[in-house]
């Protein structure tokens, strides 16, 4: 075994004690070609809802597959990154994917998953993620670099998450404060202006004067209509509101009179009394039963 086979076992035999179940042998003779799981680091998860915690440990898990060449670390390792977790098919790769079920079902993304906010996509989040490996592995020409590669792929996955999450909260805090608007707005009404005042002043006026242009042309159409629009309504007119609105009535108060009803006999007035009667103001009193006597004197 040459230095680089040693040093890339030395390598391998450090990952797997680091990952433990999260190191994944993709061919069993090759110790050059295996994958990590990596998920973001607990930077990621700092006040988080409960719900929204649950949904990025469940569904941010990229495997980074590894392949070693034989002069390496003088040369960069060849990364892939995938949501699914890599087998190679082989007559045992049945038996490794059973003993990993539990990986496979925690990675597996639901068919809604896209419709969420904060859902990891692998041509977004995965190739920022892959070209994260390729710029750590370059940076660390000459050396081992897998761990490191893993560690700056965590975080660099976390601050993707958080990238998402503050989106999301900025997006509903905007939301929530659009409805609160609305909500306000209908308690409160039009601001009062000049321009709006003179505005309505000038509607108000000319509803006034088309009142009032009404109410004269009723008044001028004759006292038949407003005594029917009185009866119509139920009320009773007193004797002095009939004079007002009939002027007949003054000279027409024997209608009025029934059968048991007893007339006025102006022979039975002294000149003095009738003279007093005539004194009287009919415009006042519209008095029927002076203006009768007045009558029958004459």
């Amino acid at each position: 075994m040459d230095d680089y086979e040693t040093e890339q076992q030395n390598e391998v035999d450090v990952l797997k004690s680091i990952f433990f179940e999260e190191f994944i042998e993709l061919e069993p003779d090759n110790f050059r070609h295996y994958a990590v799981l990596v998920h973001p680091d607990d930077d990621a998860y700092t006040g988080l809802l409960p719900h929204e915690e649950d949904y990025i440990r469940r569904t941010w898990r990229l495997y980074l597959t590894v392949e070693i060449p034989e002069d390496y670390p003088n040369l960069a390792p060849t990364f892939s990154v995938s949501r699914d977790r890599p087998t190679l098919p082989s007559d045992n790769s049945h038996d490794e994917e059973d003993d990993d079920s539990d990986y496979d079902e925690d990675a597996g993304e639901d068919d809604d998953d896209e419709d969420n906010p904060l859902y990891m996509s692998e041509e977004v989040e995965g190739a920022a993620l892959l070209n994260e490996a390729n710029v750590q592995a370059a940076s660390l020409a000459g050396e081992v670099v897998v761990y490191a590669v893993v560690a700056a792929m965590r975080e660099k996955m976390a601050e993707l998450a958080r990238t998402k999450v503050d989106a999301f909260h900025a997006a509903e805090a905007e939301r929530i404060a659009r409805e609160e608007a609305a909500d306000q707005a209908k308690f409160h009404g039009t601001p009062v202006t000049r321009e709006r005042f003179l505005a309505w002043k000038a509607d108000f006026d000319k509803e006034m004067t088309a009142k009032a242009k009404a109410a004269e042309e009723a008044a001028a159409s004759g006292t038949g209509s407003r005594r029917g629009a009185g009866a119509a309504a139920g009320v009773r007119l007193t004797g002095r509101q009939l004079f007002e609105t009939d002027k007949t009535l003054v000279t027409s108060d024997a209608g009025y009179m029934g059968d048991d009803d007893e007339s006025v006999d102006p022979t039975l007035f002294t000149e003095e009394e009738l003279d007093q009667l005539a004194d009287l103001n009919l415009e006042e009193e519209e008095s029927g039963v002076a203006a009768m006597l007045m009558k029958d004197r004459d």
